[in-house]
């Protein structure tokens, strides 16, 4: 993984206009004036712009190299945790008529506090909701990007954590699973979860980013793409530290799994969505219930996180 550190290039004529440039080892795309780097490996930009196009941009007057920036952030500013449902949307109800939107709200509030008390106070942890309220997933991810700064020069690196509890037809179903977003699902089950989860959306698509040219789209893919890289590693560190945590207690975990959560589609910066048990089946009702238990399950869930921002921080944004 290689985020590298841009020059800002200043646009004068057209806002709209993107560019993807090479130089030696390094690589950029413009947009709105604003410079960010991207994977060097051109897997993801042949068809993008050649190689030649990008050396016309880079001659073209319309492109100025104003000034070398200075390194990027390379602590997480924000990290947003998302309790799932809420409102006129219960999500799942599970055994002794638990309440899906009730058990994570208290799991995310766990969280929060976990995560504000292992980290530094620079590192601001907000909920997207804190009480039984609805919101829409497209509210859930513009809240998200909107606590980053994304589109704006005084973007902020930022996590995104979605908190939600399974179910089953199947009482015995049990045990936790950790997803990042991705158009090809791991598994069929994984299909199911993420077709639950996105159920609530009907007007979903009105969130898509709408792009003013083609070139525009690309930028978006290459970012997202990005992203995914680095949600599937936090992902790791989450099932990692979730399975030493509970492993006496649960007994059957899956690896990490990936599908299109629309929720984590939105966000524009790492994201996991973590389903802490099944509240279908009566004995992991029974502990995700109790407090000390939630209280041990997010425990987990933030040192995942946690080792995720140690391990940006050391690199430098994964820069070396």
């Amino acid at each position: 993984m290689n985020r590298l550190l841009p020059l800002l290039f200043k646009n004068e004529r057209d806002a709209a206009l993107l560019s993807f440039i090479e130089r030696g080892d390094r690589a950029y795309l413009s947009r709105n004036g604003v410079v960010v780097p991207v994977p060097r490996t051109l897997d993801t930009a042949p068809d993008a712009v050649s190689n030649k196009t990008a050396r016309n941009i880079e001659r073209s007057e319309r492109f100025i190299i104003a000034q070398s920036a200075p390194p990027a952030d390379t602590t997480i500013d924000v990290i947003i945790i998302d309790p799932g449902h809420g409102g006129r949307d219960p999500g799942a109800i599970g055994y002794s008529d638990i309440r899906e939107k009730d058990l994570v709200l208290d799991a995310a509030i766990l969280l929060r506090d976990a995560l504000t008390r292992a980290l530094s106070p620079r590192t601001k942890v907000v909920l997207t909701r804190g009480e039984d309220a609805f919101m829409s997933l497209e509210e859930r991810s513009l809240y998200a990007n909107n606590a980053v700064g994304i589109g704006t020069k005084e973007q902020k690196n930022g996590l995104f954590i979605s908190v939600h509890a399974n179910a089953s037809f199947n009482r015995s179903s049990r045990g936790f699973e950790v997803y990042f977003v991705s158009a090809e699902e791991s598994s069929e089950a994984a299909r199911a979860v993420a077709s639950f989860e996105n159920s609530v959306a009907v007007d979903f698509e009105r969130n898509r980013y709408t792009y003013t040219n083609y070139a525009e789209g690309i930028y978006y893919k290459m970012i997202i793409e990005q992203y995914q890289k680095e949600s599937s590693m936090m992902s790791g560190f989450v099932e990692e530290e979730i399975s030493l945590s509970v492993k006496d207690v649960v007994k059957r975990t899956k690896p990490v799994q990936s599908a299109l959560f629309y929720v984590l589609k939105g966000v524009l910066m790492p994201a996991v969505l973590v389903e802490i048990g099944f509240i279908t089946n009566p004995v992991e009702a029974k502990l995700l219930s109790s407090k000390e238990y939630q209280e041990q399950m997010m425990q987990a869930v933030a040192a995942g996180v946690v080792r995720y921002v140690r391990l940006f921080e050391k690199t430098k944004g994964f820069t070396q």
